[in-house]
């Protein structure tokens, strides 16, 4: 693996993405309502980093789904 290329520490969370499509929350929304830059929240989504707990719990009290339907790939 060439150096340039980050490592994945999980696959991407699709069901995250579809949930928030559904409704209509933004990436700079999301990354707004966490605390954190639209390209961290997007690393996480991507599988590059992790959501902490309380983000993971946050997210889910958001879109209204268990942090199962979320996050389990």
């Amino acid at each position: 693996m060439s150096k340039n290329k980050r490592e994945k520490k999980h696959p991407r969370y699709y069901a995250l993405a579809a949930y928030q499509m559904l409704e209509k929350f933004t990436d700079d929304y999301m990354a707004t309502f966490l605390g954190v830059s639209k390209r961290t929240y997007k690393d996480k989504v991507n599988g590059y980093s992790d959501f902490t707990p309380a983000e993971a719990l946050a997210i889910s009290q958001l879109l209204k789904k268990s942090q199962d339907e979320i996050f389990l790939t």
